[in-house]
């Protein structure tokens, strides 16, 4: 199975998930080993944990602000690295989950898509993103929610951590997939429950001119180095918007491109 960024294939560990229940193994759809490298995928890993911390805070705070409300849950993220050689174009590190049996929904992404309303828990999940950026202080936003449904509870995968700094991985689309993620959120019923201040276009304006002189600082650590992808290099924030994305599609996108792909094309045209 293929989606926006990622392969996903089937899976199995006995120490994690048992009685040979299956989970989703998960790595770049492209080849390059900058890619499925540790530091990449720990990226992924990365924003998982991220993710897991607020929707702890998230859902205490609901339940101390409403009657019976739902949970919001994030899968757990492992991280595997394969012992000795490899087959040829096989990745070395991929990052895997359990497997989530049920309609799988997508309530946003990295680049800005909202989803319709009528998904099921849908103002509460949309809710969620506007309280990573506000309990974070600005510093980020948790984008990308999809997954399962249920009554009570809806259960979240692979979730992408978006920050003015761009420290979490080839996902993280920095100021252009941050502020296109606040201007496309609505404020609903749960985001007033939650008492968030409104994102006003005023707002994001106002982050929109201070993101270039955003420093690199943060609580969390940096899960990558300048030098840590090879050939893969950040593209710019223009570039990001015309290379990486289009208004309204439900995919997620990565901000890094392949600097020798790019060169030939370059070369062609």
């Amino acid at each position: 199975m293929r989606g926006g960024m990622r392969l996903v294939y089937g899976f199995q560990d006995e120490q994690v998930s048992k009685n040979g229940h299956w989970m989703v193994a998960k790595c770049s759809r492209y080849l390059s080993g900058a890619l499925n490298s540790p530091v990449a995928v720990e990226a992924h890993a990365k924003s998982t944990a991220v993710a897991r911390h607020f929707a702890s805070r998230f859902n205490s705070r609901l339940r101390a602000l409403c009657a019976e409300p739902a949970s919001l849950l994030f899968v757990p993220c492992f991280v595997y690295e394969v012992e000795g050689h490899a087959p040829e174009n096989e990745p070395t590190c991929f990052a895997a989950e359990r497997y989530l049996p049920g309609v799988f929904l997508k309530y946003n992404s990295n680049s800005g898509y909202v989803a319709d309303a009528l998904l099921p828990h849908n103002d509460m999940v949309q809710a969620f993103l506007h309280f990573s950026f506000e309990e974070s202080g600005g510093k980020f936003i948790v984008a990308d929610l999809q997954g399962v449904a249920r009554d009570k509870e809806v259960l979240l995968t692979d979730p992408q951590v978006l920050s003015l700094t761009r420290e979490y991985g080839p996902g993280d689309l920095g100021a252009t997939g941050y502020i296109r993620c606040l201007k496309a959120h609505r404020c609903g019923r749960s985001c007033q429950q939650l008492q968030l201040t409104p994102i006003s276009s005023s707002r994001v304006k106002r982050i929109e001119s201070s993101a270039s002189a955003t420093s690199g600082t943060s609580g969390w650590q940096h899960v990558h180095s300048a030098h840590s992808f090879g050939d893969w290099e950040r593209i710019s924030e223009r570039a990001a918007a015309e290379y990486a994305m289009s208004e309204g599609t439900a995919s997620s996108v990565s901000s890094w491109i392949d600097i020798d792909k790019q060169n030939k094309i370059n070369k062609l045209s």
